[in-house]
Order: structure tokens, then C-alpha cells, then sequence
């Protein structure tokens, strides 16, 4: 199975940077998500995210979007309710998202996604905007 990269050298600034890695059982999705295809972003890594349980049992996920729209949070919400899909069949799932000190909105969004998914998503706060866009 193939990794999932989009937007690797953040030509797009509306698309967020999405790494995947199948051998290290773990991702990365950073930047904002704005674009009009966001849509079909995310429909990308729900689709990987399934191809990838079916061959292994674990997955660690790393957030750092500092922005997105509302058809960017449909996307994200449906990529954490195919994570809980999985967990529930019994894959174990780690999701952190870094946020910037004092974004409190995002914070909002974060904790209603997960409530609305049902999964548990752990938020490290930084002062360091370079941190979440690494």
C-alpha cells in the first residue's frame, strides 16, 4: 500500500499539507482547508484510512489546521467518523490536534467534532505558529 501525500510543498495555501504513512502507522494533516474541492480531499483520506485498516490494527493522526470552512468540517468530521468506524471493529486510533494559545473558535470546532463523532481528540496548545505548520 501506497502513502498518501497531498500538497507536499504547500503550493496551495486553501489545501491543507496531508501526509499518510503506511509503514509508520501514522499521519499528518496541516495548514487550512479552504478550498472548493475540500470535498474530494477528504474523501481521499477516508478512502486510504480504509484500505489501511484492513491491513493493520493501528493509526496515530496529527491535526494542525488553524482554519477550515464548513465543507472542510463535513470533511473532517466524516475522516473521525471512519476512524470511530474502525476503532469501533477494534483498531486502536491516537488523534491530536495542535492548536495556537488563545485560538478559542478552533478549540469550539475541535470539541464539537469530537463530540459529534464520538472519538476523543487530545489538544496540545502552542504559542508557536511554526510548531503546528511542521
Amino acid at each position: 500500500m501506497n502513502d498518501l501525500i497531498i500538497n507536499k510543498n504547500s503550493k496551495n495555501i486553501q489545501i491543507p499539507q496531508v501526509t499518510l504513512k503506511y509503514n509508520e502507522s501514522s499521519g499528518n494533516i496541516y495548514g487550512q482547508s479552504f478550498h472548493i474541492t475540500a470535498a474530494e480531499l477528504y474523501r481521499e483520506i477516508t478512502m486510504w484510512i480504509d484500505e489501511y485498516f484492513v491491513l493493520k490494527n493501528d493509526l496515530s493522526l496529527t491535526f494542525g489546521i488553524t482554519y477550515f470552512d464548513t465543507a472542510s468540517s463535513k470533511g473532517i468530521f466524516n475522516v473521525l467518523e471512519t476512524l470511530k468506524k474502525w476503532q469501533l471493529k477494534g483498531k486502536k486510533i491516537s488523534i491530536v490536534w495542535y492548536v495556537l494559545e488563545n485560538d478559542d473558535d478552533l478549540l469550539e470546532d475541535i470539541e464539537e467534532l469530537s463530540e459529534s463523532a464520538d472519538v476523543h481528540i487530545s489538544t496540545i496548545l502552542s504559542d508557536k505558529s511554526q510548531l503546528i505548520a511542521s
